[in-house]
């Protein structure tokens, strides 16, 4: 898959457990409620609740692509292009 580059902060994003959250995300209601109910928080709860989310994943052996995926939203660029995305 080609990288993705946000022109704003320059990031190239090219991990394919990312692009495939995302995509998942807007082809299923469910998950995208829940991603955008997230990522609409103030960043503080944003990065907290999706920490305790990586560790419940982390804690019942979630594949570590999951994990690193859920990783790149604690970051509010991310998280903000993320929902500008879904």
């Amino acid at each position: 898959m080609k990288a993705n580059q946000d022109k704003r902060n320059g990031i190239i994003s090219d991990d394919s457990a990312f692009v495939t959250l995302m995509q998942v995300a807007s082809e299923d209601r469910a998950i995208k409620r829940k991603l955008i109910a997230i990522l609409s928080q103030s960043s503080f709860h944003r990065q907290s609740l999706l920490n305790t989310l990586i560790q419940e994943m982390s804690l019942k052996s979630a594949p570590e692509e999951f994990i690193r995926a859920l990783r790149h939203l604690t970051h509010d660029d991310v998280a903000q292009r993320a929902v500008e995305l879904l």
